[in-house]
């Protein structure tokens, strides 16, 4: 279902499934993925919408795309425009269209470094 299509193509949108009619998100316009309990929030720049797909299946796939700033969430790399320490000792992303900082687990701190010093 969420595997790269047979000839090798990533598929170009996220289909959410609301009250019954299929959504289409175009992946240029996410701008993170969050995993909640068995669903992931896509949030895009028309809002947000629920799919059900695992953010590991959609990390392999788009991997060039989005990068892991925690256990539960994916980010868009063109969306990250700072790192900074929060007061309480934690490293937070500041998004270009984020309403607030999101958290980065410690053990994706470095990583997230290293690929901003890359894009």
């Amino acid at each position: 279902q969420s595997a790269p299509a047979a000839d090798g193509r990533r598929r170009s949108h996220l289909c959410a499934r609301l009250r019954g009619s299929l959504r289409l998100i175009p992946i240029e316009d996410v701008h993170y993925l969050q995993a909640e309990e068995k669903y992931v929030v896509v949030h895009h720049a028309r809002g947000e919408d629920l799919i059900e797909e695992s953010l590991k299946s959609l990390e392999e796939e788009f991997g060039d795309r989005f990068v892991r700033i925690h256990r539960n969430c994916l980010v868009a790399r063109h969306e990250i425009t700072e790192l900074r320490r929060a007061p309480d000792g934690h490293t937070q992303a500041v998004l270009r269209h984020g309403r607030q900082p999101l958290e980065v687990s410690r053990r994706c701190v470095a990583h997230l470094r290293e690929t901003l010093k890359h894009l």
